[in-house]
């Protein structure tokens, strides 16, 4: 089963869903062919236009899931999904299609590294992050399903890793471990649970958390952190403004708690443009580099520190 099988066995359960892109169609390219009873818009190189639309559309009571990629979706269009679709409280979902790290070797007009920061300013907006293609398909009936807006960081990468059922906004445990914790989404959680055996090398035993949901956030979950006090390392790509560092700093502050964080994100450059493997293997996401980070941070008291 794909993308495409999903929307199909949720236009079957729902025949209100139409699908609209801005002209990105990777993961819908057969759609029409495949499910030719399923609305389809595509706008063009308009990405305005399909908020648009989909405002008009989910006012008469249909359910747009509207494609894009992500960076033009978040920037350009968005005063359009915050007067649109944020403010009315409208049933459109948003797919951000190649955010973060996933642009891979496009230059920084294609980097949504900001696509976070952007959309968690809109009151009632829903931001879903799948860590991998597998993740995503197991998150989107839930998506879909959920009422009100969302926005989606789509995520086109096949990963090893197993996932359980999604429930919003559950995060999920990939493995457990005694000394620190570390949070991760998109296509870092894979390069994070490799990060994990290399630190089992240096006895350092990690919970691997799976943020699958950053807004709303699970508080279970936080409610475990603020028991357990162990240092947390958030691994992500985004800048550091807006990222799930700074939403957690703000929501412990928020609860009167304290959370022993240590990020570890793009700080507030734009990433280089290389495949996704060569991101992985050099610069601040390479194994060897977030080993060091986090040695550090456990060993230096001045780091060490909320």
């Amino acid at each position: 089963m794909d993308y495409i099988d999903v929307l199909g066995q949720l236009y079957n359960e729902d025949p209100s869903i139409v699908v609209i892109t801005a002209e990105n169609r990777a993961l819908i390219r057969d759609l029409e062919k495949r499910y030719p009873q399923i609305p389809f818009i595509d706008v063009g190189i308009a990405e305005q236009t399909a908020v648009g639309v989909s405002a008009g559309l989910a006012k008469s009571g249909m359910k747009p899931i509207v494609h894009g990629l992500a960076s033009f979706l978040t920037m350009r269009s968005y005063e359009f999904i915050r007067t649109d679709i944020a403010l009315p409280k409208l049933n459109v979902k948003f797919v951000g299609f190649i955010p973060g790290l996933l642009s891979e070797a496009n230059g920084p007009t294609h980097q949504a590294i900001q696509d976070l920061a952007l959309m968690q300013t809109m009151p009632g907006m829903n931001i879903f992050l799948p860590s991998d293609y597998e993740d995503m398909l197991e998150c989107l009936p839930e998506i879909i399903k959920n009422d009100g807006p969302s926005y989606i960081r789509a995520n086109h990468i096949r990963s090893g890793v197993n996932h359980s059922r999604f429930i919003i906004p559950e995060s999920e445990k990939i493995r457990s471990g005694s000394d620190i914790t570390i949070l991760s989404y998109g296509p870092l959680l894979e390069q994070s649970n490799k990060l994990c055996d290399r630190l089992i090398d240096n006895c350092i035993y990690s919970d691997l958390y799976n943020i699958r949901s950053f807004t709303p956030f699970d508080k279970k979950l936080l409610r475990k952190l603020y028991k357990e006090n162990k240092p947390i390392i958030v691994i992500e790509d985004h800048l550091e403004f807006g990222s799930l560092y700074n939403h957690l700093l703000t929501i412990s502050k928020k609860d009167d708690e304290r959370l022993n964080l240590f990020p570890i994100n793009l700080g507030n450059n734009y990433h280089k443009p290389l495949l996704l493997k060569d991101l992985m293997a050099e610069d601040c996401f390479s194994i060897n580099n977030l080993y060091e980070l986090i040695i550090d941070f456990i060993k230096d008291p001045k780091l060490n520190k909320a």
